[in-house]
C-alpha cells in the first residue's frame, strides 16, 4: 500500500471507528479509463452489469466487492453493501484510497460458479480500461454466498491475480449442511404453521416471488402468526436450531422472517441450479418439542438426488487458500450460522495453514458490522499481505480465549447432536418418504 493509502486508511480507522483457468474466462470489451473521483457502470461480456469507482487520486490498490445470495426473481443490482449494514463500501474504499469494482453477476440466485467467472471477467475489464492498475494489489471481499465465492477463489487464485480475501458471514465451511438447515427450517415452518401455509392457497412463494411481493403478501402472515402465538414460535427456532438474541424478543420474529424467506425463495433455484433436490431429512430426528414423535410422523421427508449430490462438490472448500484471508462473523447469525467459520478453521489447523485469520464478533445478524469493525478486519488483512505492521484494534471481536470457549461449546453440541440422531435411529423406518 503506498504511503498516502496508508494515511487515508489510518484515518477512516479513527473516524469510522474449483474455478476454470483464465483462459476459459469471457474476452473482455476495453472501456474508457475511469475519471480519478468518479464512478462509471457498464456492461461485461457476460451481460452482467459492473460499477468501478476510483478515489481522488489515481493509483491505488484494487478491491473488488463479491455480493452475496440475491433472490432470483429480483432485478440484477448493485449491493454495495453486505446484509443487514447500511455501510456503502465504495465510499469507504475509495475513502481509504483504494479502488472499488464490483458486479450484479449474470444472474441472481445460487450462481457460485457463474460469478467467478463474472469476478475475473470484471478483473479483466478494470485493467483493460486502467492499465496503471497492471501492478495493484487486488482483494476480494466477500459476505454471505460471497464469502463462499472469494474462499474458493483464495484457494484457486488463477493466474495470481488475487492478493488477499476478506470473507464475511461467508458459507465457507460445510454447503451442503447451510442448505439443508434451510431445507430443515422449511419443512418445520410448513409443520408449525399450516394455518399460514393453507391461507397462502395457490400462490405459494417459491423463486418466482420477489423480495417486494414478499414484503408486502408473506411477511405481514407470518408476522402475525408469531406474535398470536410465542410458544409455537419457540419450537420452530428450538427445532430448526435458528439463533436469536435472548435479551431482545424482536430478534426471534426477525429470524423467524428473515429464513423463511430466503428458504422458500431460494429452493426451487438451488433445485435447477443442483440438476435435482438437494436437500436430505430422510432420517433425520427433529427434536426440541413436548412431543417430538408426533412432530416426527408430519414432517414432509425428502431424499437428495445423486446428480444434486455430486453437482455439491463444486461448492467445497479445502482449507487451504494460496493468499492470506480474514474470516469474520457474528456469534449469533440466523441465516448463515457461526457453524460454517468454525468448520472451516477446523479445515485449515487440519491442513495447517498459516495463511487464514479469525475475527469474530458477538453480535446478532447476518453481516451484522459496524463500519469500525469492517476497517479493522480490512485493516488486518492488508496488513497480512503486505507484512505491514498496521494496528488493529480488536476490542470490539472476541479475545483468543473467547473464541475457543465458543468452539468447544460448537464441538460439544455437535458431539450431542450425534447422540440424539444415533439415540433415534430405529424409528427412521417409521416415517413415511418423500423422494423429489
Amino acid at each position: 500500500m503506498h504511503a498516502r493509502s496508508l494515511a487515508l486508511f489510518m484515518v477512516a480507522v479513527i473516524v469510522l471507528s474449483g474455478v476454470g483457468t483464465w483462459g476459459e474466462v469471457h474476452a473482455a470489451t476495453t472501456v474508457a479509463a475511469v475519471a480519478p473521483g468518479t464512478c462509471a457502470e457498464g456492461t461485461l461480456p457476460s451481460q452482467s452489469r459492473y460499477k468501478i469507482c476510483l478515489p481522488a487520486l489515481p493509483q491505488s490498490d484494487l478491491v473488488i466487492w463479491v455480493h452475496g445470495y440475491k433472490v432470483p426473481a429480483d432485478p440484477l443490482s448493485f449491493q454495495d453493501a453486505p446484509p443487514e449494514n447500511v455501510t456503502d463500501l465504495s465510499t469507504m474504499l475509495t475513502g481509504l484510497g483504494y479502488s472499488y469494482a464490483t458486479t450484479t453477476y449474470r444472474s441472481n440466485g445460487l450462481v457460485v460458479q457463474d460469478a467467478k467467472q463474472d469476478i475475473l471477467e470484471l478483473l479483466t475489464q478494470v485493467k483493460a480500461g486502467n492499465p496503471e492498475f497492471a501492478t495493484s494489489r487486488v482483494y476480494l471481499i466477500g459476505a454471505s454466498m460471497g464469502g463462499l465465492i472469494a474462499t474458493q477463489l483464495a484457494e484457486s487464485n488463477p493466474n495470481s491475480a488475487f492478493s488477499g480475501a476478506l470473507a464475511l458471514c461467508g458459507i465457507v465451511g460445510d454447503f451442503p449442511r447451510e442448505l439443508n438447515y434451510w431445507g430443515n427450517y422449511n419443512v418445520l415452518f410448513h409443520a408449525f404453521y399450516k394455518d399460514v401455509v393453507t391461507a397462502w392457497g395457490a400462490t405459494q412463494p417459491d423463486s418466482t416471488t420477489t423480495s417486494s411481493v414478499w414484503d408486502a403478501t408473506y411477511k405481514p402472515s407470518i408476522t402475525s402468526a408469531v406474535m398470536a402465538n410465542t410458544a409455537v414460535a419457540q419450537m420452530l427456532l428450538t427445532t430448526s436450531k435458528a439463533v436469536y438474541d435472548t435479551a431482545n424478543g424482536l430478534t426471534a420474529v426477525a429470524t423467524i422472517q428473515d429464513l423463511a424467506y430466503f428458504s422458500m425463495l431460494s429452493a426451487n433455484d438451488a433445485a435447477v441450479r443442483l440438476g435435482g433436490n438437494s436437500f436430505e431429512n430422510s432420517t433425520y430426528w427433529y427434536s426440541g418439542t413436548p412431543d417430538d414423535w408426533t412432530l416426527n410422523q408430519q414432517i414432509a421427508r425428502y431424499s437428495a438426488s445423486s446428480t444434486a449430490r455430486q453437482a455439491l462438490a463444486a461448492y467445497a472448500t479445502t482449507g487451504q487458500p494460496n493468499i492470506p484471508i480474514v474470516v469474520v462473523h457474528t456469534t449469533l447469525d440466523p441465516i448463515v450460522p457461526l457453524d460454517q467459520t468454525l468448520l472451516y478453521m477446523q479445515k485449515v489447523q487440519t491442513a495447517g495453514n498459516t495463511k487464514v485469520s479469525q475475527m469474530l464478533v458477538d453480535a446478532y445478524g447476518h453481516c451484522n458490522f459496524t463500519p469500525a469493525q469492517l476497517t479493522q478486519s480490512f485493516t488486518l488483512l492488508v496488513s497480512k499481505v503486505t507484512g505491514m505492521p498496521l494496528p488493529v484494534d480488536r476490542t470490539s471481536f472476541m479475545t483468543d480465549a473467547q473464541v475457543t470457549a465458543k468452539t468447544d461449546a460448537f464441538l460439544a453440541a455437535e458431539k450431542s447432536e450425534a447422540s440424539v440422531q444415533a439415540q433415534h435411529s430405529f424409528t427412521r423406518l417409521y416415517i413415511p418418504l418423500v423422494v423429489r
